[in-house]
C-alpha cells in the first residue's frame, strides 16, 4: 500500500486552489482526505492536475459531479497499490471512445479500467419504466400493473430492473474496451442495492439472449448480429461491483471473472484489486447524487 506521507502543505494548497477556485465545492473534503492521506494521490492529482480542474468545470450537475467523484476514487484506489503505474485516459478522443484507465503491473501486465455507476429508476414507477415515451407503451402497461402487486412481486420488479441496468452498462462498456488487454468494468453501486445484482446469473443470461438472436437486445446496443456481441463481449476480463459506501464496513466487492475473456486478468492483480477496495476507507462525498442511486 501507499505510504502516508505526502507532499508539502504550501503545495497541496496549490493543487487546491488550481483545482476549486478556493471556493466551496462538494468535491473539495474527499480531495482533502485523499490528498493528505496519499502522497501516491497527491502526485497523481499533479500529474492530470489540468485534465481534472477540466472535468470539475465541465460537470454541469451534481449527477454529472457524482459520475467523476467514482471516476476520481478509483483513481485514488489504484494509486495505493505501489505495483501499479497508473495513466489517466491516456488515448485521445480521435482514437475513440476508450477506457479511463490505463494500468501497468509490475511494468510488465497492462490492463484498462473502465469505471461507471448504475442509476436509479425515477420515482413513481416501478424500475425499468423511467423515461419510456410511446413506443414503451407496453412496457409501462407493464409497470402499472407492477404498482398493484405486493412485496414479492415488487421485489422481483427491482431484480429484473437491476438485470437490465447492468445488461445496458455492459452493453454499452465492451464497446470502448481495449481489444489486446485485459480489460476492468469497475461500477459502483449503493450498498443497499448489492444484494439485486447477481452477476454469476446475471451476465451468462445477457451472452445467452445475445447468442440466441434476441432481436431488442441487438438492436438496442447497436450490434450487428451476435457474433458482433461475443466480440466485444471477450474483451470484458472481470466486474468489481462497489459501494461508495465505507468498504471497510460494507463488506467485499462483487466480483465476476468472464471465463470467455480473450486477455484474462492475472490472478495477482485480481487479488489486489479487492484488496485495495476492501481495505477502502474512503467517505461517500455527501452530493445529492448519492441519494438516486439504485
Amino acid at each position: 500500500m501507499a505510504t502516508k506521507r505526502t507532499l508539502p502543505q504550501s503545495t497541496l494548497q496549490q493543487m487546491r486552489a488550481a483545482l476549486f477556485d478556493d471556493s466551496p465545492h462538494t468535491l473539495a473534503q474527499p480531495f482533502e482526505d485523499w490528498l493528505t492521506s496519499s502522497k501516491s494521490f497527491a502526485l497523481f492529482v499533479q500529474t492530470y492536475q489540468q485534465k481534472i480542474r477540466k472535468k470539475i468545470r465541465m460537470s454541469r450537475d451534481d449527477e454529472e459531479l457524482y459520475n467523476l467523484y467514482c471516476e476520481l476514487r478509483t483513481a485514488y484506489l489504484l494509486v495505493q497499490e505501489p505495483k501499479f503505474a497508473v495513466a489517466y485516459e491516456p488515448y485521445t478522443k480521435q482514437q475513440g471512445r476508450s477506457p479511463d484507465f490505463s494500468v501497468t503491473y509490475r511494468t510488465h501486465t497492462t490492463f484498462h479500467v473502465e469505471v461507471t455507476r448504475l442509476h436509479a429508476p425515477d420515482q413513481g414507477l416501478p424500475p425499468g419504466t423511467q423515461g419510456a415515451g410511446p413506443e414503451n407503451d407496453e412496457t409501462i402497461d407493464e409497470a402499472n400493473r407492477g404498482l398493484n402487486q405486493g412485496p414479492e412481486e415488487s421485489t422481483a420488479w427491482r431484480g429484473r430492473d437491476a438485470s437490465r441496468r447492468l445488461a445496458d452498462v455492459v452493453c454499452d462498456k465492451v464497446r470502448q474496451l481495449s481489444p489486446s488487454t485485459p480489460n476492468v468494468l469497475w461500477m459502483w453501486v449503493q450498498s443497499q442495492a448489492m444484494d439485486e445484482i447477481d452477476l454469476a446469473q446475471q451476465l451468462p443470461a445477457l451472452k445467452r439472449r445475445a447468442e440466441q438472436r434476441d432481436a431488442a437486445l441487438l438492436a438496442r446496443h447497436g450490434f450487428r448480429n451476435p457474433a458482433d456481441f461475443i466480440r466485444h463481449y471477450q474483451r470484458l476480463s472481470l466486474i468489481l461491483a462497489q459501494s461508495p459506501q465505507t468498504q471497510a464496513e460494507a463488506g467485499s466487492p462483487l466480483v465476476w471473472i468472464n471465463n470467455d475473456a480473450r486477455y484474462p486478468l492475472p490472478a495477482p492483480v485480481r487479488h489486489i484489486l479487492c484488496t485495495i477496495i476492501t481495505t477502502d476507507s474512503s467517505q461517500d462525498y455527501g452530493g445529492a447524487g448519492n441519494r438516486k442511486e439504485i
